[in-house]
């Protein structure tokens, strides 16, 4: 029989290794589970060899069954079948005689013909293992969810693969759930779980993978799993909180913009009929307005072709790298958003670098990462320029006040933590500051924006009913005349 070698982890987080003999990787995976191991590295499976008057075997070969272990659990080294006549035959395994024309494609595991999701349409329409692949990133709301649970029920004392199986039979995980299906997979397989997330990189980042790594190391993953899980739930309540200010700004334009669209497409047209029938002519202003609301009502395709033009070029110019940071800092600088911009930024700074640090991550790492997990590409560039000044023994607050972008309290915060050598304390002190400065900059950009919005459009509508005025008052004037 195969024997594995093993690393695993007691429910207290002791190292354990050694050996076992098992039929595959699976087969071993569930003994250490069932002696109440977390495995996170199972590897070998060299078969011992057997003596000629041992069950099952002869002239000293191995009584392995062909086709067994990991390959022949999901469809590859399967033994070819031996027909009756003794000759080989040279169809594939588990492959039925299909005509080119007619041949079946696999379906994807995603496929709009497939019902659920099942671990036949992930390895593939015949058992070969098929590649996870997602069309649309996962929520982070979803994300969050899968974190807290699986560290609820780590934390419970159930073994992780047990965990992640009872996860993917859930139904309120939306896209995470082929994902975790994946994950319980490949933890089956003998995987570790920071190697199976590496797979997913559109679900989870290098913060939350690297979390996960120094969680396995220390022994200490529910607990790692709860930090992230509330690293997460600030993030969703920051980005709420930005979403919430600008619903109500976003309303009112949004009407204004139709109640101008209908008085210059339906109410201006009927008016200028009306002025053409008593045989009156129309003021500048208002056979200005007239004009523009034809030439909508005749060229709304090209109007309609221009503004998708307009942003496809955007959108290209926003991904290329220049385009990127021009936008970045641009967004840094403008007057009222720009204070809501930098604020969210620094606190993401802070309690991503805190995070990281406060869990055994090296600084150099957790500067990587953090550049990596940051959004905006101006404090981007500014973190990985003091990441090669790190390396050559300087302080981290040193190389961040050179860039010009860290303001001098989050700096002087910083290097105090450096100096008492309680960077995550520090950290989350700086996190809390900004996040109060942030909702108080909410608050003043909700109450600037509202009137200033309110503003605009009463202008624009007032214009046009102004106009409109002008025709009657010319016509009427004409009249008495």
């Amino acid at each position: 029989m195969p024997t594995f070698q093993y690393k695993a982890r007691t429910r207290q987080g002791e190292l354990v290794s050694g050996s076992i003999e098992a039929q595959d990787r699976r087969t071993a995976v569930g003994i250490l589970s069932r002696k109440g191991y977390v495995p996170f590295h199972v590897e070998g499976g060299t078969a011992k060899p057997a003596s000629t008057s041992s069950a099952g075997g002869t002239n000293g070969k191995s009584a392995r069954k062909p086709g067994s272990g990991l390959l022949g659990l999901f469809g590859k080294g399967t033994a070819k079948p031996q027909p009756a006549n003794g000759k080989t035959s040279t169809r594939p395994a588990l492959q039925p005689k299909l005509k080119p024309s007619t041949a079946p494609k696999p379906r994807s595991a995603f496929s709009k013909t497939t019902k659920g999701f099942s671990a036949t349409n992930l390895l593939g329409r015949w058992g070969a293992p098929g590649r996870l692949t997602i069309k649309h990133k996962p929520r982070l709301r979803d994300i969050a969810r899968f974190t807290r649970q699986l560290a609820n029920l780590i934390k419970a004392g159930m073994a992780l693969r047990q965990a992640l199986a009872s996860l993917s039979r859930q139904t309120d995980l939306g896209l995470m759930q082929p994902i975790v299906h994946d994950l319980h997979e490949q933890i089956v397989r003998g995987s570790s779980l920071s190697d199976a997330l590496s797979q997913h990189p559109d679900a989870f980042n290098a913060l939350f993978i690297n979390m996960v790594r120094a969680g396995e190391a220390s022994g200490q993953l529910h607990q790692v799993l709860r930090q992230l899980n509330e690293y997460q739930e600030q993030t969703l309540e920051l980005r709420e909180k930005v979403t919430t200010a600008m619903v109500y700004p976003s309303f009112i334009m949004l009407v204004g913009f139709g109640v101008v669209v209908f008085f210059m497409t339906v109410m201006l047209p009927k008016f200028a009929k009306m002025f053409e029938d008593f045989g009156s002519g129309l003021p500048a202003s208002t056979q200005i307005m007239v004009d523009i609301g034809l030439f909508c009502r005749q060229k709304w395709w090209l109007i309609a072709l221009i503004v998708f033009g307009l942003s496809l070029l955007f959108k290209r110019w926003k991904s290329t790298p220049d385009g990127r940071h021009r936008l970045d800092s641009w967004k840094l600088r403008m007057p009222v958003f720009g204070r809501v911009v930098r604020a969210n930024a620094f606190v993401q700074f802070s309690r991503t670098l805190g995070t990281l640090l406060g869990n055994g991550v090296p600084v150099l790492s957790a500067l990587r990462i953090l550049s990596r997990t940051i959004t905006n590409r101006v404090i981007a560039g500014a973190i990985e320029e003091a990441e090669a000044k790190v390396t050559d023994g300087t302080t981290i607050s040193q190389p961040l006040a050179r860039s010009g972008v860290f303001p001098n309290t989050l700096l002087e915060m910083l290097s105090i933590g450096e100096q008492t050598g309680d960077m995550p304390g520090a950290l989350d002190n700086i996190a809390e500051t900004y996040e109060q400065e942030m909702d108080r900059d909410i608050k003043i950009m909700t109450s600037m924006l509202e009137p200033i919005v309110i503003v605009v459009m009463a202008l624009f509508v007032g214009f046009i009913i102004f106009s409109i005025l002008m025709a009657v008052f010319e016509m009427t004037s004409g009249l008495t005349s």
